[in-house]
């Protein structure tokens, strides 16, 4: 028997067709704030394959062309025409949830940046009084410990942020639980991005402004995901585009998490010069 579950992140649904129902309360479980109802923009079908085992090495990765998505992976193989919104899994059953949240990251990846003009980054993302504040940096610069030191707030993620263009301003979508750090409540919808910080671990906690410029170079620093999936003067021109509608800073924090006080003094700084 054939089964179909509809899943939307940052505001595409795309449809994943199972054979029988050995995982499909499992994938319900994983995905169950973002069951969705909607025309699918993809179609997936999956295939439970007990004999997939990739002993070439080489072949391992993510390969991507104008036509095509396609992911091998220890216990994955699987393609997303992209011509066509159509594509297959194979996974094996001893790795099937962890190998199918792989195929559809990168899917969901994929569709932001081709469809939206949006960015993936790898950063943290933490939802406060209703609005999102990032925070990047390259592995050990302590995303995961902001994240501790953020207690009462919405974690999205510590690993994957989505960002959408929202008309003049910028949405940050929440995403599956994909591996990463996440806690709190919160909805399958945007919310609206308000600042940006560098990190910076230090003795001290407080704020250096960046301008544009150094904000870019600063975060071609980080991984970008997928990678090579944008020409490098598009995604520049992503970066221009965000950094000047949302301020930027270089958090120096400490261990004490008194860099929430450094960023609410901002907060109202930027609210009495809009007003």
């Amino acid at each position: 028997m054939i089964h179909e579950l509809k899943i939307e992140v940052a505001g595409h649904p795309i449809s994943l067709k199972l054979e029988g129902n050995t995982f499909l309360h499992s994938i319900k479980e994983v995905y169950h704030q973002f069951l969705s109802d909607k025309t699918p923009e993809f179609r997936l079908r999956v295939y439970p394959d007990k004999s997939l085992m990739i002993h070439d090495e080489s072949s391992v990765g993510l390969t991507l062309s104008d036509e095509e998505l396609r992911i091998v992976d220890d216990y994955l193989m699987g393609f997303a025409n992209l011509r066509t919104n159509e594509g297959e899994i194979r996974i094996n059953p001893i790795w099937f949830i962890p190998s199918l949240a792989t195929f559809v990251r990168n899917l969901f990846t994929l569709i932001l940046l081709l469809k939206d003009n949006g960015i993936a980054l790898h950063a943290l993302g933490v939802l406060r009084n209703g609005e999102v504040f990032v925070f990047w940096g390259p592995s050990g610069s302590g995303k995961t410990t902001v994240a501790r030191l953020s207690p009462g707030h919405i974690i999205l993620s510590d690993d994957i942020v989505f960002i959408k263009p929202l008309g003049q301003s910028y949405g940050i979508f929440p995403t599956p639980r994909w591996g990463d750090m996440q806690w709190g409540n919160r909805e399958n919808r945007p919310y609206p991005l308000k600042l940006m910080f560098k990190l910076v671990k230090d003795r001290e906690a407080y704020l250096k402004s960046y301008g544009i410029t150094q904000g870019i170079s600063e975060i071609f620093t980080i991984p970008h995901i997928p990678q090579n999936s944008l020409p490098f003067e598009d995604l520049l021109n992503r970066y221009y585009r965000l950094l000047k509608e949302v301020p930027c800073f270089e958090m120096h924090f400490t261990k004490d998490g008194q860099f929430w006080e450094a960023i609410e003094r901002e907060c109202v700084n930027l609210a009495s010069k809009e007003g």
